[in-house]
């Protein structure tokens, strides 16, 4: 390799580290120029304030009790006191049974007007 293309080398070398500054100052900016807005932190307070009623009440769910999702069959839901599946209406029959004598359709419930039973009539 002759000197001459040695300097050439050099002088591509230069050119492309000045252009590259220049151009990387225009893009990024002069960190000097930036300006930055402090916050400061309140001093912290030994007092507690008193909890917010609508979110702690004492009417509200515990969320750190144990939801068990999926174990109930159909009908069923969870009784958290009782933890086991009972039926949704708490035990009894369901309503529209007819064999259930609550049942208003049933014909041996007192309170259906076609039982001839009923003492309304």
């Amino acid at each position: 390799m002759k000197s001459s293309d040695i300097a050439l080398v050099i002088l591509l070398a230069a050119v492309s580290f000045f252009v590259s500054y220049w151009l990387g100052g225009m893009i990024l900016g002069n960190p000097d120029e930036d300006t930055y807005k402090i916050t400061y932190v309140d001093s912290i307070s030994s007092e507690l304030a008193e909890p917010d009623l609508d979110t702690f009440n004492p009417a509200g769910l515990n969320p750190t009790v144990e939801v068990i999702i999926g174990k109930c069959k159909e009908g069923e839901v969870y009784d958290n006191n009782a933890r086991k599946c009972v039926p949704k209406n708490g035990g009894e029959q369901k309503p529209d049974n007819p064999d259930n004598p609550d049942n208003p359709d049933n014909p041996d419930n007192p309170d259906n007007p076609d039982n001839p039973d009923n003492p309304e009539e």
